[in-house]
């Protein structure tokens, strides 16, 4: 199954202005997750509903969602990973 990758405009902006390694990793990685959202370390949340899950990308989390009706990801948000961060 091909899924489609819906990335929030304020995500792309948030990448963008990382340095360098980190938003060509972490675009990298958005490819992977249209390619094939299960693979890679990735993990269901768990509490969160809608059902969230997350990919880790070195210090960064990637977090995204499925609309399987329409066969979308859909990306919630990409944050640094902290003390409150999955």
């Amino acid at each position: 199954m091909k899924w489609s990758l819906f990335i929030p405009r304020s995500v792309v902006k948030h990448v963008a202005k990382l340095n360098k390694a980190e938003s060509k990793g972490l675009f990298k990685s958005l490819k992977e997750i249209e390619d094939d959202p299960f693979i890679g370390d990735f993990k269901k949340l768990k509490g969160v509903v809608p059902v969230t899950y997350r990919k880790r990308v070195g210090k960064y989390r990637i977090l995204y969602q499925f609309d399987t009706d329409n066969e979308i990801i859909i990306i919630v948000k990409v944050e640094k990973r902290s003390d409150t961060t999955y």
